[in-house]
């Protein structure tokens, strides 16, 4: 009996620790088979969008800028400030299921083109390590680091829920 629950605790713990590192290999799989739809099925679509909001909104109300990257965040905030085009409605149209698929979709019809980079020669750099205790990070480097966090859901399910944009610089190994 005890032999038992011995096996089954190992297998539940082994399931546990295996979980983000299997959900990042279904996820590098469906993005080189160019899936958005299975893709779609391990986002957390909302917390996603929440994440990146969080990281633009310091960004919209500063004043002008100097160099590309902060002219183009001036940009943004003067169009947030007029109402007109809302970043966080650029958001909701642009992070949704449909989108990843109709992106996913244009991706596998230019792979042909030799100009296009795909999946496969973005996806070169990549490192998934756990975080800390329910937090699991993939790091996709192409030029500057992307992290993507994956959470568990309902305890079992894990799913992309952070996606943490290279405005600033941060270390690869960074704690979430």
């Amino acid at each position: 009996m005890i032999n038992r629950i011995f096996l089954v605790l190992m297998l539940v713990g082994g399931y546990a620790y295996l979980a983000p590192y299997l959900v990042t290999k279904r996820l590098l799989d469906a993005t080189k088979e160019y899936n958005g739809v299975l893709i779609a099925e391990y986002v957390d679509f909302e917390a996603v969008r929440a994440s990146i909001r969080s990281q633009l909104d310091p960004h919209l109300f500063k004043s002008m800028p100097r160099g590309l990257q902060n002219f183009i965040y001036y940009m943004i905030q003067a169009e947030y400030r007029h109402k007109s085009v809302q970043v966080s409605d650029m958001i909701d149209i642009a992070i949704t299921p449909k989108a990843l698929i109709a992106f996913m979709k244009r991706m596998e019809e230019a792979q042909h083109d030799p100009t296009t980079k795909v999946p496969e020669q973005l996806l070169s750099k990549i490192d998934a390590h756990w975080s800390g205790l329910g937090k699991f990070m993939i790091t996709i480097t192409y030029r500057r680091s992307v992290l993507l966090v994956l959470e568990p859901k309902h305890l079992i399910f894990w799913r992309l829920t952070k996606v943490i944009l290279p405005i600033h610089a941060y270390p690869s190994k960074m704690r979430i």
